[in-house]
């Protein structure tokens, strides 16, 4: 299966400041963790030290093309996880026990874009 540049697919033209893709995230975030983190369990103090610094260094929030950039990405990691999950069902199909499978997918909550004044869920 060829990797899709899912970032690009919904606002292809977006050239600000923001990192692009989950990959760009996790590497970026890695380094730090690994360089300075590692072996501390608190995660909330990782996420408020390093996630949260380096996220809202990288988008602009009163800048409207940031913010719908931003919302292109989480619609990008959206369609990416119905892509996976419909290679799985074909899978399973394939593999022959589909029909005799329950399928139960479940979702916490998805991420707020402003609608209470705040981006994300970890503020």
């Amino acid at each position: 299966m060829v990797a899709k540049n899912y970032s690009k697919i919904f606002d292809p033209y977006y050239n600000g400041s923001m990192l692009d893709s989950e990959e760009e995230w996790i590497d970026k975030v890695w380094d730090i963790y690994i360089k300075d983190y590692s072996g501390r369990p608190n995660e909330t103090q990782f996420i408020n030290d390093v996630f949260r610094p380096l996220f809202d260094s990288r988008i602009n929030l009163s800048d409207p093309r940031d913010i719908n950039h931003l919302i292109a990405i989480y619609d990008a990691k959206i369609l990416r996880t119905d892509e996976f999950i419909g290679l799985f069902l074909k899978k399973l199909e394939n593999l022959g026990i589909l029909n005799n499978t329950i399928i139960v997918i479940l979702s916490d909550h998805g991420e707020e874009f402003f609608e209470h004044g705040k981006a994300g869920h970890a503020q």
